[in-house]
């Protein structure tokens, strides 16, 4: 008895307690602050182009243009919706309000890491930012207060004064980044113009996502960025376009850059997601098979429900190729 009451006296702790007690809940609002921009004729979040369709398809007149065009935008629709993603390049404010018990029995101790709505990352700086108090704010810094792991959109929290991880702090926080896929060209040649604006459109413009660099092609030494009126061994780009100073008119340039680029095995299934709807165009798609004899009764036979192996909305080799990408939605 005595035994008893000295254990019923004992005040637990919060390491007491079983772990799934500890776990705390995380509220995410997404914000699109820079949305995907169409390539006409096509729309924002199409996985192809129409021209890439139709030579697909081997057609060269403009006359099924509309359809294909109808087709493009809902097969893609399809694909993004499996996928819980989408694949253009965006600019997004991720906030995130980290769950807190009540006063005075609080837990500053947070979540290991942040993850993004949005991933991969495009490789530049965000911002993020934390409320302290009602009115107050404190900036970040990459590198000494968090890393990032831009593949899988990842924000780890850094002691600063260790450098080693720790847990985010179960205090709102604000995640401004852009994120979607691209593909990497390296030393595109090019040369400024000797007069006029000595500017210069690199190939891949209309997708353009982020400048790497630029070097003078006779030295290889590195041109300095700067946001405007770049002067003598500097360049900026404005909406894609490169610009240089007078002082270097004539000279050639290897600029090095990010566009966005979808992953091509998911072109791959877009196109064949597109290629069948084309090809049923007319036909019911649930007719499995029709028999009329010469002077006898037709039969006709029906699928009731998806076609064999069909576990959802895509064809079971389309699904295969889709797999990969999608995001799993946790209730």
């Amino acid at each position: 008895m005595a035994d008893d009451a000295a254990r019923d006296d004992v005040h637990h702790t919060a390491a007491d307690e079983p772990e799934e007690k500890l776990l705390m809940s995380v509220e995410i609002i997404t914000t699109v602050t820079a949305p995907a921009v169409a390539v006409p004729p096509g729309q924002p979040y199409d996985l192809t182009t129409l021209d890439v369709l139709k030579n697909e398809l081997n057609i060269t007149k403009s006359d099924q243009d509309q359809f294909l065009s109808r087709v493009l935008a809902q097969t893609s629709a399809t694909i993004n919706a499996f996928c819980n993603r989408v694949f253009q390049v965006e600019g997004l404010t991720d906030e995130f309000y980290i769950q807190q018990d009540p006063y005075p029995n609080q837990n500053p101790a947070g979540i290991l890491q942040l993850q993004l709505s949005r991933w991969p990352l495009i490789p530049s700086i965000p911002t993020v930012t934390q409320q302290t108090g009602k009115t107050t704010t404190q900036t970040l810094t990459l590198g000494s207060d968090y890393k990032i792991d831009a593949t899988k959109g990842w924000l780890i929290r850094l002691n600063n004064f260790t450098g080693f991880a720790t847990c985010w702090e179960a205090i709102p926080t604000s995640v401004s980044y852009r994120a979607g896929f691209t593909q990497q060209i390296v030393n595109e040649a090019k040369t400024i113009p000797a007069s006029g604006a000595y500017q210069v459109t690199v190939a891949n413009a209309s997708a353009f996502a982020l400048d790497n660099g630029v070097l003078f092609a006779d030295t290889l030494l590195p041109l300095v960025a700067v946001a405007s009126n770049p002067g003598e061994g500097q360049y900026a780009v404005a909406n894609s376009i490169y610009v240089f100073n007078v002082a270097d008119a004539g000279r050639g340039v290897l600029i090095s850059y990010l566009f966005a680029q979808i992953p091509f095995d998911i072109v791959d299934a877009c196109l064949r997601l597109s290629t069948a709807r084309f090809t049923a165009r007319g036909r019911d798609p649930n007719l499995m098979e029709r028999d009329q004899p010469a002077g006898g009764i037709g039969r006709e036979k029906w699928w009731v429900g998806g076609a064999p192996g069909q576990i959802s909305s895509l064809p079971p080799e389309i699904e295969n190729i889709c797999e990969q990408y999608r995001v799993p939605v946790v209730g």
